[in-house]
């Protein structure tokens, strides 16, 4: 039987009752779908420039479990108010009150905040509307699917609209306050908990109000959550501070090892140490180019690059990080894929976040390694960048099989991150690459004391072997070049790659 629409759903519940439910029940009383609340962190830090309300982006998140938890928002007509029911498996379940909906906005009054000082006085008591439909989505473990399939478009939008489909899938999560959410959606989304204080350490309690603990199941437990937040004012920074909220000092760092620190996702997707190469990847690096040396003022020189590692397929690389309870770390997972769909995982290591500015996203480790060899193929610098957020930045090679022609468009697009994620995924195509230029000091190589003369700039792929490919005799090139010339005429040249000039230098004369 074909699933009866919003509208006609609204007109029957208002002709009956609007606070008649269709199902005597709250959702979680025998196993259905519910919410509980979960944190990235027990102590965070919020940055502001200036005296003024920071947005509790404090990492707190709503995730769904026992199913897909489900809203559909919808009215009669333009006489009639919106009916908000919670349905399960295709099938309405409940009928939620009247007066539930903030509009278009979401649930009204869904969290309740408190925030107390030092002190133990109470600063801020407030509701908070909660819009199941922001953007922003993650995942607590892939218990659910590997795609979101509910609206993450914000809550909100046209005041003209009939109805409107709010979810959270299964082993999904949405963050509770959405602070920077407003950027996504459409106008009227839902508000934002501000806090005005002092710097100065805090305890905040989020609570999901009584009244939907009892409509849908939740327990007390499941339905608070504390965090403590130290507001620092630095005057350096520029409101909101951008990248800078939610830092866990002396947070617990990464280890070598590849099993999991942490909880590791479940059990919807098998593990395994023996993927099918059909499921794999196989990286591959392009020589690098772009090379140059950059001068400081401090009379250092510098041999900086671009590079690029690419996947020749025929599947993508997928790499989620599952975050390790209050640190800054999440435990890192190779996920294989045949026909589109996923057909096992294994662990990788780790990713960290990086705090640095130009980067204020979870990297993953040991992507990729660069140096810069002698005539002699002896190591004599060696790049300190290891870490990566994976992006398929160029296109490369879309004709091979399994390339994917429009990477966003099958909902599996990489998702880096901010201090205050709990998930993130990070995917590298079949047929395209992710260049990173090496300009920063420590990622591009110091030649200030380095004798001119013919050297290699190398690029590994997959340096420690972590990944899971097909071919790894591939996984490595290098470039050669000579170092020429003296103080600011220093220049380097770049040797033609099998007769290709892949750039335009100044002083090759």
């Amino acid at each position: 039987m074909a699933r009866p629409s919003y509208r006609a759903l609204a007109a029957l519940v208002t002709a009956t009752s609007m606070v008649a439910t269709l199902a005597q029940a709250p959702a979680s009383a025998n196993g259905g779908p519910t919410l509980r609340l979960v944190r990235a962190q027990a102590e965070v830090t919020i940055y502001r420039r200036g005296p003024w309300p920071v947005p509790l982006d404090i990492g707190v998140y709503a995730a769904a479990v026992n199913g897909d938890f489900e809203l559909q928002a919808a009215r009669q007509d333009y006489d009639h108010p919106i009916v908000v029911t919670q349905w399960d498996g295709g099938v309405p379940i409940q009928t939620l009150p009247d007066g539930t909906a903030d509009g278009w906005n979401g649930l009204a009054n869904f969290f309740d905040v408190t925030v107390t000082n030092s002190n133990d006085v109470v600063r801020l008591n407030a509701t908070q509307t909660f819009c199941p439909a922001m953007y922003g989505r993650q995942r607590i473990d892939d218990s659910g699917p590997d795609r979101s399939r509910f609206p993450y478009y914000g809550c909100g939008g046209n005041p003209l609209a009939l109805g409107n489909v709010w979810g959270i899938d299964q082993g999904w999560s949405l963050n509770a306050f959405d602070p920077y959410g407003y950027y996504y959606g459409y106008y009227g989304e839902a508000p934002v908990t501000y806090f005005m204080g002092k710097d100065g350490h805090f305890t905040v309690d989020v609570a999901i109000g009584s009244e939907y603990r009892s409509l849908f199941g939740i327990s007390e437990t499941d339905g608070t959550v504390q965090v403590g937040v130290t507001i620092v004012t630095d005057r350096r920074c520029h409101w909101p501070c951008y990248g800078r909220g939610g830092r866990l000092a002396g947070a617990a760092k990464s280890s070598n090892s590849l099993e999991p620190a942490g909880q590791s996702p479940t059990m919807g997707v098998p593990v395994t140490t023996s993927p099918d190469p059909a499921s794999l990847p196989d990286l591959q690096v392009l020589p690098p180019w772009n090379i140059g040396i950059s001068f400081r003022r401090n009379g250092s020189q510098y041999l900086t690059f671009s590079a690029n590692v690419w996947n020749e397929g025929p599947s993508p690389l997928m790499v989620e990080g599952y975050r390790q309870p209050d640190t800054d770390v999440m435990d890192a997972y190779q996920y294989f894929y045949e026909n589109e769909a996923v057909v096992g995982r294994a662990p990788v290591g780790t990713m960290e976040y990086d705090e640095r500015d130009g980067h204020t996203h979870w990297h993953f480790q040991d992507f990729a390694g660069y140096s810069l060899l002698d005539s002699t193929g002896t190591l004599v610098v060696r790049s300190t960048k290891e870490a990566f957020c994976l992006v398929p930045t160029d296109a490369i090679d879309l004709t091979q099989p399994g390339a994917n022609w429009l990477p966003s468009s099958i909902g599996l697009g990489t998702a880096c991150g901010g201090e205050s994620a709990i998930w993130v995924r990070e995917t590298l195509d079949a047929g395209w690459g992710d260049t990173y230029t090496q300009w920063v000091p420590g990622q591009s190589f110091d030649i200030t004391d380095l004798p001119n003369g013919r050297y290699f700039v190398r690029v590994e792929a997959n340096p420690n072997g972590n990944l899971y490919e097909r071919d790894s005799t591939n996984n490595i090139v290098d470039r050669k070049v000579s170092i020429r010339g003296e103080g600011i005429g220093r220049h380097v040249v770049v040797h033609p790659w099998h007769g290709i000039d892949t750039e335009y230098c100044y002083y090759c004369y």
